[in-house]
């Protein structure tokens, strides 16, 4: 069965065409309030039977349906007999009169405009939707008979009606879909270091909180880790903060490629991090801390770590006041060795 393809913009779009700039949550949020479109159509456009098909391979497959046509999710759309082809001729009447259009996450109403001519088919009646990828499915009506078909076909007004309605309920669903989007892209700035790309403080004093809820509740372990980066007001004072903002960047990228896809990296301070892993054993622990120290230094990178595990009856929050402690404990020794160090040095 072919498909036309579709000319936008000066270029030729297929099923197998990626369009720049495509945004498939508009498609996910169509699928996703499916139901709800067919039953919108099918109670207000006086036509009782729709169904929603989506273009796979050379076969119109039943994605939704609303009233007595038998239909299911899943099954193909091959009656009445020859429905499949009747959908790639109207989609070859339609592909230069858009009716909905969820290419770059809009919706098109009808722009004024019907096809001067459409394949005569008893028993369906159908409105072709365009994604990023080209023709995505088709929104189908279900008369009952060629004369009901032909009185919708040929009532102005009905179709008129039938992608007014359409193109309102998707847009609403979009619309809906793009604010949520903003607020998560807004809570997602909230929660990240711009620096790093890791979770910033408030992040990690939730997800500690979200671990230990769900720790209490099925007597789990996990770990945390903090870890003080060494030296990084003295190179801020020697080599700049392009320098020391370098040497954060290093850090952070050590610890995320060093860590396993469960666990989660924070930078919770200027030159502090943590990191919350879940089950985790002390011997594992021990295990990840000898390969952060020695990725850190192969990055060169220094830093003063300290480690916990929160066993089954323990407290995570005690166990990040823990690491914490035992970092600073680190931290100072190193310090004093240093200290030492540098009085023994001759003059």
């Amino acid at each position: 069965m072919d498909v036309p393809a579709r000319r936008d913009e000066g270029r030729t779009l297929s099923a197998s065409t990626p369009v720049e700039g495509a945004a498939p949550i508009a498609i996910i949020d169509f699928l996703a309030n499916a139901e709800s479109v067919v039953a919108r159509l099918g109670t207000n456009t006086g036509v009782s039977d729709w169904v929603l098909a989506r273009y796979l391979g050379d076969e119109w497959i039943v994605l939704a349906g609303h009233g007595r046509h038998g239909f299911r999710p899943g099954d193909v759309l091959d009656h009445p007999a020859g429905a499949g082809e009747h959908l790639a001729a109207l989609a070859s009447v339609w592909a230069e009169d858009v009716v909905v259009d969820l290419t770059e996450g809009y919706v098109e109403p009808l722009r004024g405009q019907r096809p001067t001519e459409v394949p005569d088919f008893a028993g369906l009646v159908a409105f072709p939707l365009w994604g990023g990828d080209g023709l995505f499915g088709a929104i189908c009506a279900l008369p009952a008979d060629a004369e009901d078909e032909a009185a919708l076909r040929d009532d102005e007004s009905m179709v008129r009606l039938t992608v007014e309605l359409l193109t309102s309920v998707l847009g609403l669903d979009l619309d809906r879909s793009r604010l949520q989007r903003r607020l998560d892209a807004a809570e997602t700035a909230a929660l990240s270091d711009p620096m790093t790309g890791l979770g910033n403080r408030r992040a990690f004093e939730r997800a500690v909180d979200r671990e230990e809820a769900r720790c209490a509740r099925f007597g789990h372990r996990a770990g945390i880790v903090v870890l003080d980066l060494d030296g990084l007001k003295a190179m801020n004072d020697t080599w700049g903060h392009g320098a020391g903002d370098d040497l954060i960047r290093r850090a952070g990228e050590t610890i995320r490629e060093t860590l396993r896809s469960a666990d989660q990296a924070f930078r919770i301070g200027g030159d502090e991090f943590a990191l919350l892993l879940p089950e985790v054993t002390a011997d594992g622990l021990a295990g990840l801390h000898e390969r952060l120290t020695e990725a850190l230094a192969a990055a060169g990178v220094a830093a003063s770590v300290g480690c916990a595990v929160r066993e089954p009856a323990g407290s995570l929050h005690a166990s990040v006041r823990a690491a914490d402690g035992q970092m600073y404990e680190r931290k100072r020794a190193r310090a004093a060795a240093s200290g030492r160090s540098a009085r023994r040095l001759p003059s």
